[in-house]
């Protein structure tokens, strides 16, 4: 997905929804160990049981994929896969868009 096709998904996502949107990408920040968070261990815990087919590391590094975010976040939050790729890749856009132009 493109980050245009992104925001033309996003168009069309209630408003009250992209809180759950961000809540389910930073959930699976966590659940990936891009970062962690004390207060949050034990639903980390949980997720790591409860979906071990989508946590891959190598040499101790997250393994991050498009797909089992998405995977991930529509697991947690019940939303459609395509709102959830778009947020993901607005996401990373906005986290990375000096790194990739």
């Amino acid at each position: 997905m493109n980050i245009v096709e992104a925001k033309r998904i996003m168009e069309g996502v209630p408003r009250d929804q992209v809180g759950a949107l961000d809540a389910a990408l930073e959930r699976y920040k966590r659940f990936s160990g891009i970062y962690t968070m004390d207060e949050l261990a034990g639903e980390l815990a949980a997720d790591r049981v409860t979906f071990p087919h989508l946590l891959k590391f190598n040499d101790g590094m997250p393994v991050l994929s498009d797909d089992r975010c998405v995977e991930f976040m529509v697991a947690v939050s019940g939303l459609p896969a395509a709102w959830c790729a778009a947020w993901n890749e607005i996401d990373f856009m906005d986290e990375h868009a000096d790194l990739v132009s």
